[in-house]
């Protein structure tokens, strides 16, 4: 028992020496150097473009090459990436599918995603509070929609839909072919 009250004596006292003649992290910033290093990652960087024109935010957009990069919810327009120079795999949802396709990043470059067919829904929601909306199709969508008219995007096609407000829930089979008018309201 004294060989192990002695050993963590000294292990201590080790730490204490330690914290009191070790300098402070703030006194290494007054050193100064003429040479100035860069990663070679940070020299073959170029700018990628990605232009999505799928008509709705994608949630994972991935880059498969001589780096992975992962991007998510990628808006609807430009988005500007600085990747490595190198060969890729892009990989991406669209229009209900997953899409891919070998690019070749060389230089600055733009890819632009697939047009997929939307449909632009007004939701009028007369149910006197809070609209909870899920669309199970294509394409997968949750809204929350506070009450009065919104304007909601999504692609065409046949959803399973259900809803929830304050008087109740409903479910059902919809098909969206063109823009129009979906009006919600309690019984």
């Amino acid at each position: 028992m004294t060989k192990i009250r002695t050993v963590l004596m000294c292990l201590v006292v080790v730490l204490i020496t330690c914290a009191f003649t070790m300098p402070p992290a703030s006194l290494g910033s007054n050193i100064s150097a003429d040479v100035a290093y860069l990663s070679p990652a940070a020299e073959t960087l170029v700018k990628f473009t990605f232009v999505n024109k799928t008509g709705a935010t994608i949630p994972l957009l991935t880059l498969e090459g001589p780096q992975t990069y992962y991007f998510y919810n990628v808006p609807i327009g430009q988005s500007k990436f600085f990747v490595a120079k190198g060969k890729y795999l892009i990989k991406y949802p669209a229009c209900g599918r997953d899409r891919s396709k070998n690019l070749s990043i060389t230089s600055n470059v733009k890819f632009t995603t697939v047009n997929c067919p939307v449909v632009k829904l007004t939701i009028k929601n007369l149910t006197g509070g809070t609209l909870y909306l899920y669309l199970d199709g294509p394409v997968d969508y949750r809204f929350t929609l506070l009450a009065g008219n919104t304007k909601i995007t999504i692609l065409k096609g046949t959803y399973d839909y259900t809803a929830y407000a304050n008087c109740g829930f409903v479910h059902g089979t919809k098909k969206f072919k063109n823009s129009s008018n979906w009006y919600w309201w309690c019984k």
